[in-house]
């Protein structure tokens, strides 16, 4: 009988543990509501919401009204953005600055892109 209730809280204990870490999103990333995203290389010094972001591989996130960059889970930067409808589709992931700073980011597959505001 002990044995048979063992088993169960370990089983219930196992899928607990498999749940939560499901059900986590990374902070500040509303993914119930994201738009688009994508991976994008970084080659350093680009400015985005007064973050200066450093070399490297980035995940970003576009949901309704926010641009979301991260590292793993970690968010690194964050700006609202405005949806601009193009043309076509782009081909690949692709980051447009001036002066340094992130105007726009395009997504590969989507022919709307994001303005930074």
């Amino acid at each position: 009988m002990k044995y048979n209730k063992l088993v169960h809280l370990f089983a219930l204990t196992l899928m607990l543990a498999l749940a939560i870490p499901a059900m986590a999103s990374p902070k500040g990333a509303k993914m119930s509501n994201t738009l688009a995203k994508g991976q994008f290389a970084v080659a350093g010094g680009e400015i985005i919401g007064g973050t200066t972001l450093t070399a490297g591989e980035y995940n970003v996130v576009a949901n309704d009204s926010t641009l979301s960059f991260f590292r793993g889970k970690k968010l690194i930067a964050e700006a609202p953005i405005q949806w601009k409808d193009g043309a076509q589709k782009v081909e690949q992931n692709a980051i447009v600055t001036e002066s340094g700073k992130i105007q726009e980011v395009r997504f590969k597959g989507q022919s709307r892109s994001v303005m930074v505001q």
